[in-house]
């Protein structure tokens, strides 16, 4: 016995060290493509950060502090040998073990993998709203424009049938209905996609709505606004791509889930346009295209929609009628941006969690006519940039 537990020690020991070795000669990659974000750097040690922690500012602004031994737990964990083989076998096992979720996804009926919702903080909830009602106030005073918000609920409330049962999840119809009482200028789309709720409106492996979906959207947008409804088919569907696995299926990394297809509604009197996008008040790209062919080539396939995100997009159309739309917005908006190249001269797109400046002096620097905050619900509760909306 004592032999036997010599041998499996020792074994046990090469096991770790190899596996130690393999993690610490393999090249290092700064980005994860399957899962669309920055991956851990070696964090720098100190002895302060070993023993209590360096300080630091966290995005929403609170001060905090970095430990170097979390710090480098999640860089190991970013950076282990076949990660997304591994998770992708856990999410196996535990799907055949009876599972309901695995990381934060719910595996749901008719193959859905919807993202967890089942917690918000009510402090930044409550902070957001306040921050739009104030701006859309603001708007309306300084500009005479009527703010228009949609707020749009995720795949787990439209389609929260097939979510596992019992599965806890927060009640979006109660945070949409005191943001509609709230908010001036509210356009509620619950009815709406409810009533397309058996069509392909959200994504399977992914949080996005999708082109149809967004379709709907933009019709109770119009009936809204005042624009002239366009029927369905005046709309020609292009396939981007057939081989989309998105952000949920990145999570749980399914290897059972099929590719789903992408498309684009493009209208049959679809304007020229100018595209450009700028960071740091510069322009650092341009293009003829509301959808950029490179990333169909790449992963986040879902970036093809307006280059992704980044700080300010303006479009330019050759509309002559003097209406130019501001879209304060997440990604939900880039596949929302094509329906109202119809109906405007411009379209400026801003995205809170990169732009920085007075979005109040932009409306009054571009000669905006119109400003709609578009976020998906998850997003907006979650978002720590909402007060920048206010900045003089």
């Amino acid at each position: 016995m004592k032999v036997r537990a010599v041998a499996m020690t020792v074994i046990f020991a090469l096991l770790v060290s190899t596996i130690a070795i393999i993690n610490a000669v393999l090249p290092k990659k700064n980005f994860s493509e399957n899962e669309n974000r920055v991956l851990a750097d070696f964090p720098k040690f100190t002895l302060e950060s070993l023993f209590t922690g360096t300080p630091y500012v966290d995005d929403s602004g609170r001060e905090t502090k970095r430990i170097w031994t979390t710090d480098f737990e999640t860089y190991i964990s970013d950076h282990f040998m076949l990660r997304d083989q591994w998770v992708g076998l856990k999410s196996l096992v535990e799907l055949g073990a009876q599972k309901r979720d695995a990381g934060g996804v719910y595996f749901a009926k008719d193959g859905y993998l919807m993202e967890q919702f089942w917690s918000y903080d009510y402090g930044r909830l409550k902070g957001n709203v306040t921050a739009i009602k104030q701006f859309t106030e603001t708007v309306d005073q300084q500009f005479g424009i009527g703010v228009k918000t949609m707020i749009v609920p995720t795949a787990n409330d439209i389609l929260k049938e097939k979510l596992p049962l019992f599965a806890p999840e927060v009640d979006q119809q109660e945070l949409l209905a005191q943001m509609k009482q709230e908010i001036p200028g509210f356009i509620d789309v619950t009815d709406t996609l409810i009533a397309h709720k058996d069509e392909n409106i959200f994504y399977k492996t992914d949080h996005h709505w999708t082109s149809l979906g967004v379709y709907y959207a933009y019709q109770e947008f119009c009936k809204q606004i005042g624009i002239t409804q366009k029927p369905l088919i005046a709309y020609q569907p292009e396939v981007l791509s057939d081989q989309f696995l998105g952000t949920t299926y990145s999570k749980a990394n399914l290897y059972t889930v099929e590719p789903e297809t992408i498309y684009y509604y493009k209208s049959s009197g679809s304007p020229q346009l100018k595209v450009e996008y700028f960071a740091g008040g510069e322009v650092i790209k341009t293009s003829d295209s509301l959808i950029e062919q490179e990333y169909l080539e790449q992963k986040d396939k879902y970036s093809a929609f307006l280059n992704g995100n980044q700080p300010v997009t303006k479009i330019t159309t050759d509309h002559q009628n003097g209406k130019k739309l501001l879209i304060v917005k997440d990604s939900y908006a880039n596949s929302f941006a094509p329906f109202v190249t119809d109906d405007y001269q411009e379209i400026h797109l801003v995205d809170l969690r990169a732009y920085k400046q007075s979005t109040l002096q932009y409306i009054e620097q571009s000669g905006i006519t119109d400003v709609l905050v578009l976020y998906n619900l998850k997003n907006f509760v979650e978002d720590s940039n909402m007060y920048l909306l206010n900045r003089a």
